[in-house]
């Protein structure tokens, strides 16, 4: 069995933890909320927390001010899956999924669960589709600067053998 807890951290600085279990959960501005949450940004019902009995799910619920995950705005009303090592984000409201396994073990900031291999149509986060860019990007630039150096020091010989 997984347990699971949801690590909050305010704008202030208060850090709090709210465990969580099968049946959805709301955050919000409402003091009524499952995950009251008193700032301005924060729609009244705001998100949902959804567990199908493996995987989480955050859900936008067409707030004001969005949900993001990573840096990802979802889409409102479309359960997103949720991974221990990607933050969401409500205005300055930070949220961390920590799953841990019944034997004690944690999986939090920087662990996917066993379980979380893509699903068919899975659509990478946007966070994981810019590290595959950066890392591209780093690439390509070491190889357009090795020929300039190559070009240059080529182009430096040259000259200096007429002079």
């Amino acid at each position: 069995m997984q347990l699971a807890r949801i690590n909050i951290i305010e704008p202030n600085g208060v850090k709090r933890s709210v465990a969580l279990g099968n049946r959805p959960l709301i955050i919000g501005r409402d003091p009524e909320s499952d995950i009251a949450v008193g700032y301005e940004r924060a729609s009244r019902h705001h998100a949902q927390i959804a567990f199908d009995g493996q995987r989480y799910f955050i859900i936008d619920l067409n707030s004001t001010n969005g949900t993001y995950l990573g840096n990802t705005r979802l889409t409102p009303n479309v359960p997103t899956e949720w991974f221990p090592n990607v933050s969401a984000r409500i205005g300055d409201i930070y949220f961390h999924l920590e799953l841990q396994q019944s034997g004690g073990s944690s999986q939090g900031y920087g662990n996917r669960p066993p379980y979380s291999a893509p699903a068919p149509g899975y659509a990478s986060t946007e966070n994981e589709s810019s590290n595959n860019i950066t890392q591209i990007l780093v690439v390509l630039f070491l190889a357009i600067l090795s020929v300039c150096c190559c070009a240059g020091l080529g182009t430096l010989v040259y000259f200096s053998a007429f002079y």
